[in-house]
């Protein structure tokens, strides 16, 4: 997640807002998703003067397989989330990329190669 601009929101709620979001919108274990904040400065970024209050960007990275319906729960979830904690939803940008199995990997092992402990497709 990147925060664009001076919010007040503390960063504990977002990243609370956004782990949350992902748990309920793709069906995974509460310790599974893992979620950071990346800041940047006004002066370091350009936006649309809609965002002129502030920009959370949230990019999701998931394992493919997942149906379109589901794809499109964690945009609803997230933007509801972030709203509950103070952020409007002009200042939330989602985008969600999927990637297969081979092309993931967690200490070196491609996830093709691991048994799943969740289910990628509902």
């Amino acid at each position: 997640m990147t925060v664009v601009g001076g919010m007040d929101v503390p960063d504990p709620s977002l990243i609370a807002a956004v782990h949350a979001a992902l748990v309920v919108a793709l069906h995974v274990p509460d310790d599974d998703p893992t979620v950071w904040i990346e800041k940047v400065v006004d002066e370091d970024a350009i936006v649309a003067g809609r965002h002129a209050g502030g920009l959370v960007l949230v990019s999701v990275t998931m394992l493919s397989g997942r149906t379109a319906s589901t794809r499109r729960l964690p945009h609803r979830e997230i933007a509801e989330r972030l709203g509950a904690v103070g952020i409007s939803g002009d200042g939330v940008m989602c985008v969600i990329g999927e990637v297969d199995r081979s092309s993931l990997s967690i200490g070196g092992v491609p996830q093709d190669e691991v048994v799943l402990e969740l289910d990628v497709d509902v």
